[in-house]
């Protein structure tokens, strides 16, 4: 897959055994958050986004950002990189453990990033805004089995409510 940018994956963390994902997977105890960031006045060029990956069964985490320079970069698209990274690692657990899941649950706090992730695409225009990233979702599409729910969240919960009192899914 092919993007209009330049991608840097940093802050991965992951321990030697993996097979907790793809248990989660299986059993759908994967939940899966991601949030976007953009500032135009610092960095008009680069957006990047923060994900994570944990399992409620297994009480395991898998988490990291990335960061793209590009003249698209914008606070949607910062948005729509976070839900593509962790459709993208999805799609690794799916193809490298061989199995699937139903029920994993994904978060983001832009209902719009949620919609373009829900929607089924037959085709993706030229003129389509940010037609890479939906491009790359059409192929995860077709060769994704695993069927994942998609759920908005209030951003900037952590403002408003001490830390403590927030549910894993909030």
């Amino acid at each position: 897959l092919s993007y209009g940018g330049s991608w840097f994956w940093e802050d991965l963390s992951l321990t030697d055994d993996t097979e907790w994902l793809a248990t989660g997977l299986a059993r759908g105890s994967l939940i899966c958050v991601t949030d976007g960031s953009y500032d135009r006045k610092r960095a008009p060029d680069l957006c990047g986004a923060g994900w994570i990956i944990h399992c409620s069964h297994a009480r395991r985490s898998l988490k990291g950002s990335l960061v793209e320079r590009s003249t698209s970069a914008g606070s949607y698209r910062a948005e729509l990189l976070g839900m593509l990274a962790l459709h993208l690692l999805l799609l690794a657990i799916e193809e490298y453990y061989d199995n699937s899941g139903t029920n994993n649950m994904v978060f983001c706090d832009n209902k719009s990033a949620i919609y373009s992730f829900q929607r089924q695409y037959k085709r993706v225009s030229a003129g389509t805004k940010h037609a890479d990233i939906h491009r790359a979702l059409r192929r995860i599409q077709a060769t994704m089995s695993s069927k994942h729910s998609h759920h908005h969240v209030k951003a900037h919960q952590d403002a408003t409510k001490r830390r403590s009192a927030l549910s894993v899914e909030s």
